[in-house]
């Protein structure tokens, strides 16, 4: 799994392209978006004609962690997979949380990332997170083997 750090403009940049390029290889793609803005965008270059067999999950407004789970489901049955901003979700939602939920929420997060991390390798799969917040907490960069920073 690779964690690509870039601002805003180059990130959808590089998110359009990594898509482009699966859609000519023909891979099945899945994609969790937690920012409206890059829905907006992505929805000219994923669109029916083009990503058939793949989709678009939309949690802008819907929890990290349940989307997350979900993603986690369906890696089976897609080639390559996109999750974007999910550092920035957990930051939204931690800054309205309690201390011990906050921690009780990283901790999902991490085990999640874990379990995809896993099930990448076990499928052959290709999953790429993609975020614009350059000063993470370590933890989260600590769950990537392969992290870009643009």
């Amino acid at each position: 799994m690779k964690l690509l750090v870039a601002p805003s403009s180059i990130k959808i940049e590089l998110i359009k392209k990594d898509i482009e390029r699966w859609l000519k290889e023909d891979k099945k793609i899945m994609i969790l978006v937690f920012e409206q803005s890059t829905i907006n965008i992505l929805k000219d270059v994923f669109n029916e004609e083009k990503s058939k067999g793949s989709i678009l999950i939309n949690s802008v407004m819907g929890n990290e962690i349940k989307s997350l789970l979900m993603f986690a489901t369906l890696i089976g049955r897609y080639n390559s997979g996109i999750i974007d901003e999910l550092y920035g979700a957990y930051l939204v939602r931690i800054s309205s949380s309690s201390k011990e939920e906050a921690f009780k929420i990283q901790r999902k997060i991490i085990m999640l990332i874990s379990l995809i991390k896993y099930l990448e390798n076990f499928t052959s799969s290709n999953i790429r997170i993609y975020t614009s917040i350059d000063e993470t907490e370590n933890w989260f960069y600590n769950l990537f083997g392969n992290i870009t920073i643009k």
